[in-house]
């Protein structure tokens, strides 16, 4: 090859001598080759963070407390059904569940309305709680019925709250006022309390809103068929019943 031709080649950016050929880069042609470059590392990806699982609250039933000591829950309710007041006996009284409530009034020409629960409860020992209020224009008796038969307070216990012209608790047996358990108490129209009654083999107790009102020990107590039934007993007004739990030994 004459050093002419050698020299056009070279300027073309050949290299003949046996080892390498470059082609010159032609913009836009499809074999056009191009000296490769190391790819870039692809930049690192942190791995994706797994969402927190969900929790759901477990539900847990609502359970009444039962009441402390051996007592078990013989009856209970809440008188939202409509014949809830079918469960009593009416004396001189109108019943009327009202707003899951149980509401208490007078007959035309009555001022002692009673009801009696027809359910007995045989045994020394008896706890009635309730929550309920009284409404009027002159409050008397948020008041409660133990151990009687189906006359009502005049064979049993009245535990009298709010009794007197709403000045007094006290409690009487068989209607004669039981000494030692008087003491100053007024309801208050429309304020819902929280009451127990309770006749523990004698031991006669009315608690108000967590407090004891008074305590009396029997040393005969009312007990036996005649006297298996609860009660309650207001003057005049309306008394509410919100709920009612009754348990026994």
């Amino acid at each position: 090859m004459s050093r002419m031709m050698l020299l056009t080649l070279v300027g073309l950016g050949l290299v003949v001598n046996g080892c390498h050929v470059h082609k010159h880069k032609m913009a836009g042609h499809p074999q056009a080759v191009t000296t490769a470059k190391a790819p870039a590392p692809a930049p690192a990806v942190a791995p994706a963070t797994a969402p927190a699982p969900v929790v759901k609250p477990v539900a847990v039933p609502a359970v009444s407390p039962a009441p402390a000591g051996d007592w078990k829950v013989a009856y209970t309710s809440n008188f939202k059904d409509a014949v809830a007041g079918d469960d009593f006996l009416k004396l001189e009284a109108v019943v009327k569940p009202e707003g899951g409530a149980l509401l208490v009034m007078p007959e035309a020409e009555s001022h002692h309305p009673q009801i009696v629960l027809k359910k007995s409860f045989p045994g020394n020992a008896i706890r009635v709680e309730f929550t309920g209020s009284l409404s009027g224009q002159s409050v008397s008796d948020l008041s409660l019925v133990l151990n009687a038969g189906e006359e009502g307070y005049s064979g049993g216990y009245l535990l009298q709250l709010g009794g007197k012209a709403n000045t007094l608790s006290r409690l009487l047996k068989n209607g004669e006022f039981v000494e030692g358990t008087e003491g100053k108490f007024a309801v208050t129209p429309d304020k819902t309390y929280k009451v127990v009654a309770e006749n523990d083999n004698g031991k006669i107790t009315l608690t108000v809103d967590g407090k004891v009102i008074f305590t009396y020990a029997d040393k005969e107590p009312l007990k036996g068929p005649q006297h298996d039934k609860i009660g309650f007993y207001t003057y005049r007004d309306t008394m509410k019943i919100d709920s009612l739990v009754i348990s026994t030994k």
